[in-house]
């Protein structure tokens, strides 16, 4: 018996008709498989935010290549190069990335004032601190400045 891929194994589960990330039983949300990850780098990685790319997000690697902090990206490792002008996008993926801080109207508590000269400044940040809860509606684009501030707020480096 030929083995699946983990890659076409997840793609093909999520891309099911009418299949859900997640449900809300009880005012909780429960994920579905197999966006129900343990953590270590041999279980499935969320698909990269990306709309149209099924990619899984990158590793995050340190300089001597032992994953650091939570361990993966929001996004593949094309797209986010793609994200700071290193490679282009690739054909038919829109990026979930805006081009702006969300924070400009001040939904954070205080106004962005940031002036954004390079997309390298900008990051998506999970507004529940799950990293992999990588659904669109969790994720918001944020300057540097705003995304280390809410993360201290939230205490989003130490889930």
């Amino acid at each position: 018996m030929a083995k699946i891929s983990k890659k076409k194994l997840f793609s093909s589960l999520v891309n099911t008709e009418g299949f859900s990330a997640y449900e809300i039983i009880d005012d909780k949300i429960v994920w579905n498989e197999p966006y129900r990850f343990p953590d270590d780098e041999k279980s499935f990685r969320p698909q990269c935010i990306n709309h149209g790319c099924i990619d899984p997000v990158a590793h995050l690697k340190g300089r001597i290549g032992v994953a650091k902090g939570r361990g993966i990206r929001t996004v593949c490792t094309q797209c986010h190069l793609a994200s700071y002008g290193k490679k282009k996008i690739r054909h038919g993926i829109t990026p979930h990335k805006k081009t702006y801080c969300e924070n400009n109207d001040g939904k954070l508590g205080f106004p962005c004032t940031s002036t954004i000269h390079f997309p390298g400044v900008l990051e998506l940040d999970h507004i529940d601190g799950n990293h992999f809860n990588n659904i669109p509606s969790n994720v918001m684009t944020l300057c540097k400045i705003c995304h280390a501030y809410k993360s201290h707020l939230n205490g989003d480096f130490k889930k």
